[in-house]
């Protein structure tokens, strides 16, 4: 796969994705991304399934999360497929 950015190659890795969660500055980390091998360019495509589930993120998160403003990925999804477990 190529950037849409710079037409260098996409590799598969992981990154960090930073959103406003319940007005908090918040961090996911180690998240499946696609990356740009172009150091200058730097570009970062989630999956969008990936997306949609950083948008239930306020569902998820608890206050103590919010304070620490870090979780990891792995750690979110678990909670994440447990929410919705129980739905």
């Amino acid at each position: 796969m190529k950037c849409p950015i710079c037409k260098s190659i996409l590799v598969e890795k992981t990154a960090n994705a930073r959103r406003v969660i319940k007005s908090q500055k918040f961090t996911f980390k180690n998240i499946p991304a696609y990356v740009c091998e172009n150091e200058l360019c730097g570009q970062i495509i989630f999956d969008s399934l990936i997306i949609e589930e950083l948008d239930m993120a306020d569902l998820v998160l608890k206050q103590e999360d919010l304070e620490k403003g870090i979780i990891e990925y792995n750690k979110f999804k678990e909670r994440l497929s447990r929410l919705q477990v129980n739905s």
